[in-house]
Parts: structure tokens; sequence; C-alpha cells
């Protein structure tokens, strides 16, 4: 019998008492197929190495990371006097985000998806110090400087977690537990808002945010290594069924990249199609209510606002359409996820299909909050712009959906063999 080697460096493989399809790390089964050993678990192990947690987890670890980022800047410039340097700054952030993310793939595989997640939470606190700093010691550099790391550093958050929701779930159950992560990513812009109502109510004057403001968003952002660190690794994670992740063997940088480049290359009925007028049609008629709204206004710059308690009417009338568009938004990006999920159930396609998925993403918070970063725009520009991108989106996702199989890949069908060697087994 083979000696006792430390666990997770070495592979043995049964010759007798195993099946021959089998590979185990001191009993625990790490290749595709059931964990027997699983079912006799704890309720704790159980809990502990399942997908529900791995999600519950992510949904944190975006909570207070890209969440309570975006409420800060949901704070309104994020909260400093003038818009112009936070917004110049997002976009520099999402920028950041975009060049990690169409690299994403290739990182994810070979890093894994823990330790990537630990990355991104190191950077966690550096988004709501800048903003303390430039709003108290009004240090402007610094702000620029933070929100393009944490652009590289939330890239490898973004492609994780992309990774983890289209290989972690059963097909059945993936749109449960990508609404389990939604929802808790989403709740870090109300308790951002409840943050800075708690700080900010009884001050009426124009002007930025009170300082204690952005130190309790530091202290959520400095939680990020907490969940991180409870993550289980890939090879780890179980599903309700007690059947793993599926994984590839760990391919090189080369044939990382190699692949990745086959993946943008490849070709990839009905559920599809209804997800995708779930959001379009209401998306397309908001676009026709704000232009109406705008020409309410005239040709003229818009320069007033409007006031809830003054104009009611014509507040509510201009919020609800952007009410309707946030609500689904999130109804898009789920599709989306469930779409590209359709392709592959490998953990390794999975990382190119979501870094690809979240470049496009972060590349279009570019162009949102550059086109604003300047004073004396035209309010109408963003909405010219993002009608006429709503319009480029519709044949592309016309082209997706006939695209999407019958059923998805169970292997990584991009990355070359590689020959199974000590050197070439998955780390997460």
């Amino acid at each position: 019998m083979a000696t006792a080697a430390p666990k997770d460096d070495t592979k043995i493989s049964g010759h007798n008492d195993l099946a021959p399809t089998n590979s185990y790390i001191d009993g625990e089964v790490l290749d595709a197929g059931i964990d027997y050993g699983y079912f006799n678990a704890s309720k704790f192990t159980k809990f502990y190495r399942s997908v529900l947690f791995q999600m519950i987890l992510l949904g944190l670890l975006s909570c207070v990371g890209p969440a309570m980022s975006d409420a800060i800047s949901n704070l309104g410039g994020g909260g400093l006097s003038t818009p112009y340097l936070a917004n110049l700054a997002t976009s520099l952030n999402y920028t950041a985000g975009c060049l990690l993310t169409l690299f994403g793939g290739p990182l994810i595989n070979k890093f894994g998806i823990k330790w990537s997640c630990i990355i991104a939470a190191v950077g966690m606190p550096l988004s709501g110090s800048a903003y303390y700093v430039c709003a108290k010691y009004r240090v402007n550099w610094y702000l620029i400087f933070a929100k393009i790391l944490t652009g590289f550093t939330y890239g490898f958050l973004y492609v994780a977690e992309s990774t983890a929701m289209l290989s972690y779930p059963l097909a059945n159950d993936r749109g449960f537990y990508l609404g389990v992560w939604s929802a808790m990513r989403n709740s870090g812009s109300v308790i951002g808002g409840a943050i800075n109502f708690s700080n900010n109510h009884s001050d009426s004057k124009a002007g930025g945010v009170a300082w204690s403001t952005y130190l309790v968003f530091i202290a959520f952002e400095c939680t990020g290594l907490v969940w991180a660190f409870l993550l289980s690794p890939t090879r780890r994670v179980r599903r309700h069924d007690a059947t793993k992740v599926a994984m590839s063997e760990r391919a090189s940088w080369k044939q990382e990249f190699a692949a990745l480049w086959k993946h943008l290359q490849r070709k990839k009925t009905k559920r599809a199609w209804i997800s995708f007028a779930c959001w379009l049609i209401p998306q397309a008629a908001c676009f026709i209510w704000i232009g109406i709204e705008y020409s309410k206004f005239g040709g003229s710059k818009l320069e007033n606002a409007l006031d809830y308690e003054t104009n009611t009417r014509r507040w509510v009338e201009a919020y609800l359409p952007y009410l309707i568009m946030q609500s689904t938004s999130y109804v898009c990006q789920l599709s989306l996820y469930w779409i590209l999920g359709t392709f592959s159930t490998d953990a390794g396609s999975s990382a190119r299909s979501g870094g690809l998925l979240r470049a496009f993403e972060t590349a279009g918070q570019t162009v949102s909050y550059a086109i604003n970063s300047h004073s004396g725009s035209d309010a109408r520009i963003p909405f010219y712009v993002h009608a006429a991108i709503l319009c480029l989106t519709i044949p592309c996702m016309v082209f997706l959906i006939r695209l999407v199989p019958e059923a998805p890949a169970a292997t990584d069908i991009d990355v070359e063999p590689v020959i199974d060697s000590p050197a070439n087994k998955q780390v997460d």
C-alpha cells in the first residue's frame, strides 16, 4: 500500500479495492462522480461543503464588496460635494475590471475560486477609505489610485462568482442559487441606503455626506476576508446528491490562453426566449417612457430638479421607469447566467464564459460613468447612448439564443487534453 501523503498533494489510484474510475486522497473522492462518504458526514460538514453555503458566502462577498462600492457611488458622486471626480474614478474602476475579466478565465483556473475571492477581499476596504480620505483630506490622487486597484481585484471576484454560479449547481437548481446570490448581492444597496439615511437624515444642507458614513462602509468591506476564507475549494464542494463539480486537469498558462482563444471562436429554446422577452419588453417600454418625460422639458438644457414633496406627480412619473429598469436589469443578469450555463457545466469552461460576460458588463459601466464624469454635459446624452446600446444587444441576443444547445457539455471542450501527472492536478 502506498505511504501516506499530505492531503491535497498526491492522487492515489486504487488497483484492487477501488473502482478504476475513482481517485482518492486520504479516503476522499476527488474526481468526477459521487462521494459516498458525503452521505455519512455530519450535518455541519454537509452544510459547510454544500453549494448553498458557497452561494451564501459569494453573496456576502458581493454584498460587502461591489455592492457597497455601488452604494457609495449611489450617494451621488460618491457622497462628495461634486460628482465629477467620483464618476471619473468609477469609470477607471470598471475599465480595470474589464481588462482583468477579459483574461479572467485562465486566471481563475490557475488560482482557483477561493484564492481569487481572497485577492478580491484584500482590496475591498480601499474603496471606502479612498472616499473618506478624499472627502476629509482632499487627497484626490488616492481616490483614483484606489479605484483602479480595486477594479483589478474586483475583477477576480466577478469571474470567480460567475464560475461558481455556472458550474456549482445542478442544471435544475441553478435558477434558485442564482436568485439567492442576486438577492444577497443587491441587499448591499439597501444596506448602503440605510447607512446613508441614518447618518445624514438630520442634515438638510447641500454638499457631501458626513465623514462617519464612509467609516461604516469601510467596516462592512473589512469583513470580506472572513467570507472569502470560509469558502471551500472547488474540489471539496458537494451538491445535495453528493456529486462533485466537474473539473478538468490543470492546464499550463499557454494551454489556458489557447483555450480562451478557442472559446471565443466556438459556436454555441423556448425558456431562453421567454427570459429574453421578460426584460427586453419592459426595458424598451421604459426607454419610450423616459423619452416622453424628456420631451416635456423641451429642447433646453435640463437644469431644474423635481422635488417629491412639491412635484409629487411629476417626480413619480420620472422615477417609475428608473425603478422598472433597475428591477428588470437583474432579470437580464439572471437570464444571461442561465443561458451561459446551458453551454457547459465544467468549471474551467464556465470560468472563461463568466469572465467574458463580466468583461462586457464592466465595459458598459465604464462607458456609463465616463460620459457623466465632466460638468456641463447634456443629461440626454447618456440616455441616447444607452438606447443605442440596447438596440445593438437585440440581434446579439437573438444570435446567442439560437446557439443554446439541448444539453450542456460536461467537459471542457476548449482546452487541449493534458497528460495526467502530479504537476497537472487541479488545485481548486
